[in-house]
């Protein structure tokens, strides 16, 4: 175990020493971090305290993939189900730059003792473009996601038959906004309302399909520019139907969002910036919300670390009600802080997980993360046996998180290979163990 030494319990010296070399080699970069890194000081606490939460140790579950190739966990319920995407065929290049075979997903689902089920693709669709992928999964096995014939489709995966629902067994297929081609269902809540992306006659738009008077439809969630008319993506639905993404700005630069159903908050029905003001060449996206209304996103600029940061509802974690930076401060098992988070789901006890880059060039060195209330960002290798040969990437959408504190996402193993001879890459659960820490 290393620790660096700490500065006021934020940025350590040899963060600092980081920083030179960064400007030294890369004197923009390095002088736009410098000028972060000054911003995140004043806002750091002191010590994260007592009150950081301890966290336990995992037990890895291999989910297993389809056709012995790579696959990623995407999605998690709170009973313990994954879904995900897996390349079912696809064969590296022949040496000449063009795969000897193409490769394709398929999204499945998962469950421990069952094993993993590939969703399919569309019926009577022979085309390499047939693909599928699954982002969520609700309790009773229903998942959503997209499938393609051509076009992504906004895709509906039932495990029954439900006609009062409008569902058949299998994959089913929900309308496009009215005049777009193409959508894609990234949440949904057991209330069996489901948010995602569309194409609408000129912009992607921010999405809600729900079933009224007998029909599925998609609802156009509106923007954050002054006319109502930029692109936007809903990315996350909690169980109050309040829904996180982003949407463009009069600037043409994307603002975090929350849309509420109904005044919450101190706020209108509607939607509402929750991030700062953004300048030109920044952005920011909503990525998951709690049933609690507590919103976790990313912030970034032309490169600079990923900020990650949390929207609070009211004052809790020792932060302050609204927006709050949340510092790029890992445990001790690192010399240098993160080089950016990007927050991906956040559970009702406020755990966050998501992907870290470990360094800023030449290239992102990605590990899957975890941050408990008041406490620092914990590389997920860290909490599993470290002789188990796995590497947690989370390197596709990072990975998500229930109540009981079990997690899914990616990882790639050290000496395992897959069908085509390539490190095996593959979906996981963890799962916490008994008794290693405090409320497991």
């Amino acid at each position: 175990m290393r620790s660096g030494l700490r500065l006021n319990g934020g940025l350590s010296v040899q963060f600092l020493e980081y920083v030179r070399q960064i400007m030294k080699r890369h004197f923009l970069q390095g002088l736009l971090l410098f000028a972060m890194s000054a911003s995140l000081q004043a806002q750091l606490p002191l010590d994260p305290g007592p009150s950081a939460q301890l966290l336990p140790e995992y037990r890895l579950r291999r989910v297993g993939s389809i056709n012995g190739r790579t696959s990623a966990g995407l999605g998690l319920s709170e009973s313990g189900l994954v879904v995900g995407a897996s390349q079912y065929t696809g064969s590296p290049s022949t040496g000449i730059g063009i795969p000897a075979e193409a490769f394709a997903d398929r999204g499945f689902a998962w469950s421990f003792g069952r094993g993993l089920f590939s969703l399919g693709g569309v019926e009577d669709c022979a085309s390499i473009f047939c693909q599928s992928r699954a982002y969520d999964v609700a309790n009773d096995g229903l998942v959503v996601g997209w499938a393609s014939d051509g076009n992504k489709q906004p895709m509906v995966f039932s495990p029954r038959a439900e006609p009062a629902q409008g569902l058949l067994l299998g994959l089913n297929l929900l309308p496009n906004f009215p005049g777009g081609e193409y959508g894609e269902l990234w949440a949904s809540n057991e209330a069996r309302e489901f948010v995602g992306v569309g194409s609408a006659p000129t912009q992607l738009r921010p999405l809600r399909w729900r079933l009224e008077a007998g029909e599925w439809k998609a609802t156009d969630l509106g923007s954050l520019d002054a006319l109502g008319l930029g692109w936007g993506n809903a990315y996350d639905i909690n169980e109050r139907g309040e829904i996180v993404g982003s949407s463009n700005t009069d600037n043409g630069w994307p603002a975090a969002f929350i849309w509420l159903p109904k005044p919450a908050y101190g706020l209108p029905k509607g939607m509402h910036q929750i991030t700062p003001p953004i300048e030109a060449g920044f952005g920011a996206s909503a990525r998951a919300i709690n049933d609690l209304g507590e919103v976790v996103g990313v912030r970034s600029h032309y490169g600079i670390p990923s900020q990650p940061w949390i929207w609070l509802p009211e004052a809790n974690y020792g932060l302050s009600a609204g927006f709050n930076d949340l510092p790029l401060i890992p445990s001790g098992d690192e010399d240098f802080p993160l080089a950016g988070v990007e927050p991906t789901d956040i559970n009702n006890l406020g755990h966050v997980v998501g992907t870290a880059a470990l360094t800023f060039v030449p290239e992102l060195d990605r590990r899957g993360v975890i941050r408990s209330p008041g406490g620092p960002w914990t590389i997920l290798d860290t909490r599993i046996p470290n002789n188990s040969g796995w590497v947690i990437r989370n390197a596709f959408r990072g990975g998500s998180i229930n109540d009981a504190g079990q997690i899914s996402g990616d990882a790639v193993h050290s000496s395992l290979l897959d069908i085509n001879g390539t490190a095996l890459q593959e979906a996981f659960r963890l799962d916490p163990i008994p008794g290693s820490a405090p409320g497991y």
